[in-house]
């Protein structure tokens, strides 16, 4: 396989990227708004189902972003995303067996999100100043 220079990353797709996240966290508070008014049923399932699909437009841009980097950076992004995704692994399977096995309180997923986003943080921060 032969190394190939990244494209350059460019300024579109950072806009790109900040404006996807703008239009995910306006559609979330949208959707927050909404579910309080709604009763529950099919429209409330839609309401989710928009949520998350503008959820996913911003982790493709991302993805998109990362491929374009180069150098430290993209060794930076792939060791901090297979760290934290290894401790998310850890962290969410041992807390399932906790939940079967001794009847621990059940956690929203929005914990699991929150866990693996953090670790993440904290990876690329730890790694980010052992190169620097």
């Amino acid at each position: 396989m032969t190394d190939l220079p990244p494209p350059p990353r460019s300024e579109r797709t950072d806009r790109l990227y900040h404006l996807s996240l703008l239009a995910y966290v306006v559609v979330v508070i949208a959707a927050a708004a909404l579910a309080g008014i709604v009763e529950a049923g099919w429209l409330r399932v839609a309401i989710a189902a928009v949520a998350a699909a503008a959820f996913l437009y911003p982790v493709v841009v991302w993805t998109r972003m990362d491929r374009q980097r180069g150098g430290v950076e993209r060794w930076l992004t792939l060791e901090s995303t297979s760290l934290a995704y290894f401790a998310t692994l850890t962290a969410t399977g041992g807390y399932a067996l906790f939940e079967q096995l001794a009847d621990a309180p059940r956690i929203s997923m929005y914990w699991a999100f929150l866990f693996a986003v953090f670790a993440w943080g904290a990876v690329w921060i730890a790694l980010g100043r052992r190169v620097s």
